[in-house]
């Protein structure tokens, strides 16, 4: 629409009352993927300039919007070379490309900027509201943090020479900061290279170690950054069972060696490598053989694999016992709270009171470590002192009336009188005879 708006709004010399439609075209300038078509007027000899991407300050123009897809894409210069050749249109140079480049990335900075600062607004907000503060009364936040570098192997271990780290509020999911380390800087090498003095430009070098060390050089900045980006402390970290990073924080402490950082370890990470450990355990199948066993001894080899099977099948047993007897406790508290009382009696098995008054003590004592295990599966920091097991109640209702006997256990008739006896036929000699039915 600007375009034709460029066109309607041409106007030349009064005097001689032309327009745009005495203008011929004389050449067309190049900008990218931007173009300006400049007009001739034939009877003022007046100069139109036409500009194919007309857009005001806040709009991005073209040469920026194809620059900015490369770059969300994962691409560079070759690929809008690429696109530009298969759809048979002028393409913008490699120098054009790089500037446009710098610019787009001036603008993701200053973007990442402005969202980082509102998320922390908004953490610091509800820090405030949960009335979450330090020992100094500056609201303290819990975060989540890891980071990356890229690694290669041909043969021989390789590290990148780029990592970069992030820093995640927990409660709205949020970045709080990010940071990128570089240990290699192009131009530095080129000019060093060809024996020349060091030009000015930009250098991306910016670290000197070991690749492992970014992510913890990168999240100790982000913790000391806290206070003076965001106006907040970072007092738990919740990340993977990465040592470097916590006692990078532990030696170099942010907010003094009187606050230190807590660290809390990810569910994902210990699921992860539980799974992990499970399958390597499962696959290690080279157990070795006890020392009086001769593997070359059919026998002996057999026989131990026999017992081994034997145990097993042991353990399997006292599994189910164990979980059967966890299956009859929680029936017995149910009733327990229901009816105030046991609801057990004596059987053929001789249950007797100390026994349920054990079953339900092993049960208090099991609830309490199923309770830290799920704290611990939930990230809780702090673990709150559980509750000791309370001492088992005493019956204050009588016990029920027994059951009748078992079948088994009933006393063998008396035998019937002759007279009442069924008669029955003998299949041996088919004669009628008398015998107990």
């Amino acid at each position: 629409m600007e375009f034709i708006r460029q066109i309607q709004n041409d106007r030349h010399s009064e005097a001689f009352g032309c327009s745009f439609k005495n203008s011929e075209f004389q050449r067309e300038v190049r900008k990218g993927f931007q173009s300006i078509l400049v007009f001739k007027c034939s009877m003022c000899n007046e100069e139109t300039r036409l500009n194919t991407d007309l857009r005001g300050p806040d709009e991005l123009g073209v040469n920026d919007a194809m620059v900015l897809g490369a770059v969300a894409g994962g691409g560079g210069f070759a690929n809008v070379d690429e696109i530009a050749a298969a759809a048979d249109m002028p393409c913008m140079s490699q120098p054009t490309y790089i500037a446009h480049e710098a610019k787009v990335g001036a603008m993701f900075e200053q973007a990442a900027l402005e969202s980082m600062q509102k998320a922390g607004a908004e953490e610091k907000r509800l820090a405030l509201e949960n009335n979450d503060l330090a020992p100094d009364g500056t609201p303290r936040i819990r975060v989540i943090a890891d980071g990356m570098w890229s690694k290669r192997s041909y043969g021989n271990k390789y590290d990148a020479k780029s990592g970069t780290a992030s820093i995640v509020g927990f409660r709205t999911r949020k970045v709080l900061y990010y940071g990128t380390r570089n240990k290699h800087c192009y131009v530095c090498v080129l000019d060093a290279n060809q024996n020349k003095p060091k030009r000015d430009h930009e250098c991306s070098k910016n670290f000197t170690g070991h690749s492992g060390q970014m992510e913890a050089a990168i999240i100790l900045e982000g913790f000391k950054a806290s206070v003076e980006m965001h106006g907040v402390k970072y007092y738990q970290l919740v990340g993977d069972r990465d040592s470097s990073v916590y006692n990078t924080l532990l030696e170099k402490p942010p907010y003094g060696s009187l606050e230190l950082v807590e660290k809390i370890d990810c569910k994902n990470h210990l699921l992860r490598n539980y799974r992990s450990w499970t399958i390597e355990l499962h696959g290690n199948t080279k157990l070795p053989l006890p020392d009086h066993v001769d593997p070359r001894d059919q026998r002996a080899v057999t026989a131990m694999k026999k017992e081994m099977l034997a145990l097993r099948c042991h353990i399997r047993d006292n599994v189910k016992r164990l979980s059967n007897g966890i299956a009859k406790a929680s029936t017995y508290r149910g009733a327990e709270k229901g009816n105030g009382n046991f609801g057990l009696v004596k059987g053929r098995r001789g249950c007797s009171r100390q026994l349920i008054t054990s079953v339900f003590f092993f049960a208090d004592r099991l609830d309490v470590r199923i309770q830290r295990l799920q704290q611990d599966i939930l990230n809780v920091a702090a673990h709150p002192k559980p509750a000791r097991p309370r001492p088992p109640l005493q019956h204050q209702q009588p016990l029920p009336k027994p059951r009748p006997p078992l079948r088994h256990q009933q006393p063998f008739p008396k035998p019937r009188p002759r007279s009442q006896r069924r008669k029955t036929w003998c299949p041996g000699c088919r004669r009628q005879a008398c015998g107990a039915s």
